[in-house]
């Protein structure tokens, strides 16, 4: 074996712990996920720079592509420069994590694969046990992650509960129904406790659809769990009742969708530019929160900083991650590992661009570095299903997969 090849085997190794450790940090350290998406990105370009690269083509690029370019146009085209060209580093250069997963990430291999997954199932739990005791104990008003807000816990968890749940029917995920059922207790329970009621609503979604599509005692659990929760943990009870009142659901959104439509025909092309919410927002004086500093709606979001430019592509985009997701899923019928994977993953995103209408993921610092990841593996899985690819694979641990995948 020449040097040459014991190099870029290194080099596969570093990229593989790199992107083990972006999936085990994002939702833990906002510095340490950034400095690892430097490592990752400096990684690749060493491997690419030695010659031989063999780029994975997938039918997400071109989405993706168009959607990076409508959002530097924007910052080209901005209101205010200055302020945009934060996104050059805080969003626009973090889209290369999609690139690196759709080419490094080991798909053929299933016992990396199933580590991924479970990693990321993983986190959510942990994430859910940290924000909930925090709220139990009184730290803090409602759940929330230990790098942002309650609404970044809330759309990180949802997605989390949308793999976790579709999950149940592999044992290669899921050995023991016990282990299965505590798991999506537990994020469950972090999501009641971010007191958002869209992310209730997504997380009900999620429980129905699986419920009468392959676990009709998940229907009965979840009911009886939440009059459990309700009724045996008094704080719980107390903090439901004080937020069933649905005039507070808007929480200022109707002076945000107020303001957004007396400015929508100014520059309806290119946008305002990123970040500009502050220099632009004509009904400031009107808002409670002082602090708000987006649209509180990613299509709008996405509308008035990169105008029908930014929307079309990211529509775009959106459109082809459940179109080439869904056809991949019913081409995979013959390999029910990797439908159970693209199943989840895709119910995941299907979640997070749900809790995207009554909040932001495209900019998020967390979220959307999830979201990069999760439509990583749709384009992945799409492009084995369609080329219909022999899985000549690594086995996991176990092959035993209940009806659900077949």
């Amino acid at each position: 074996m020449n040097s040459s090849s014991v190099d870029k085997r290194g080099l596969d190794w570093y990229l593989w712990l790199g992107m083990v450790l972006f999936t085990a940090s994002m939702m833990f350290s906002i510095a340490l996920v950034q400095t690892v998406v430097v490592l990752l990105t400096g990684l690749w370009i060493v491997k690419i720079l030695r010659g031989g690269y063999r780029f994975r083509r997938t039918p997400l690029d071109v989405p993706v592509a168009a959607f990076v370019l409508a959002r530097l146009i924007s910052i080209a085209l901005s209101v205010n420069p200055s302020v945009s060209m934060q996104s050059l580093y805080t969003e626009v250069y973090y889209y290369v994590v999609f690139f690196i997963f759709t080419n490094e990430l080991p798909v053929h291999d299933k016992g990396k694969m199933r580590l991924m997954v479970l990693l990321m199932i993983t986190c959510a739990v942990v994430a859910s046990v940290i924000g909930g005791f925090k709220t139990l104990i009184g730290m803090t008003p409602r759940a929330a992650s230990t790098t942002s807000g309650y609404y970044t816990l809330g759309m990180y968890l949802v997605a989390g509960l949308a793999m976790a749940l579709l999950l149940g029917g592999s044992k290669e995920f899921f050995s023991r129904r016990w282990v299965w059922g505590v798991t999506c207790a537990i994020i469950a329970f972090g999501i009641v406790l971010t007191f958002n009621r869209l992310h209730w609503a997504v997380m009900a979604l999620l429980v129905v659809l699986v419920g009468l599509v392959w676990e009709r005692r998940l229907l009965v659990g979840f009911v009886v769990a939440g009059i459990a929760s309700v009724t045996l943990v008094p704080e719980v009870g107390l903090r439901l009742s004080g937020v069933t009142d649905l005039t507070a659901l808007t929480t200022g959104r109707d002076v945000i969708w107020r303001g957004a439509w007396m400015m929508a025909g100014e520059h309806p092309f290119f946008g305002f530019g990123p970040r500009t919410f502050h220099e632009i927002f004509p009904l400031m004086a009107e808002m409670a929160d002082k602090n708000v500093g987006t649209w509180h709606n990613d299509f709008l979001q996405v509308y008035m900083e990169s105008g029908l430019l930014g929307l079309g592509t990211y529509l775009w985009l959106i459109w082809t991650v459940m179109y080439v997701g869904i056809k991949g899923y019913r081409k995979l019928s013959a390999e029910p590992f990797y439908r159970h994977i693209l199943g989840a993953v895709l119910l995941a995103v299907a979640s997070i661009v749900v809790g995207g209408m009554g909040g932001i993921f495209v900019t998020d610092p967390i979220v959307s570095l999830l979201f990069k990841q999760l439509i990583a593996v749709v384009a992945l899985l799409s492009v084995m299903a369609e080329r219909g690819e022999p899985i000549n694979v690594v086995a996991s641990p176990t092959q035993e997969v209940s009806p659900r995948g077949s």
